[in-house]
């Protein structure tokens, strides 16, 4: 009865069909293990709508947070490979310096 209200709803939210079924279905899923404890006296379709509502704003919080977390990783990767590719060059550019000093004049080493 309320499948279709309910999937709308977070579908406004979230504008992905797969998410907003997934989240419709969690509802229900969380309403049948609430059951004992629901309030008769309240309205059963507010307490949908807002169950609805936390699930779904919930989702979004933590796929922002996980997108956060996949772009750090991602820097710390990449930079993790520019100092890489950075110490590699410097330690061939300190090599070769090496191997031209050595070829210079004992007087020219000096200086």
């Amino acid at each position: 009865m309320y499948h279709e209200q309910l999937y709308f709803f977070c579908y406004s939210f979230l504008n992905q069909k797969e998410d907003a079924e997934n989240i419709t279905q969690d509802v229900f899923v969380k309403l049948w293990i609430k059951r004992a404890t629901l309030d008769c006296e309240k309205s059963f379709s507010g307490f949908l709508f807002t169950m609805t509502k936390n699930l779904a704003l919930n989702y979004i919080r933590k796929t922002i947070h996980q997108q956060i977390f996949v772009n750090q990783l991602l820097s710390n990767t990449l930079e993790d490979c520019c100092q890489t590719d950075k110490q590699v060059s410097l330690n061939e550019v300190k090599h070769s310096l090496n191997n031209l000093i050595n070829q210079l004049p004992p007087k020219r080493k000096e200086i």
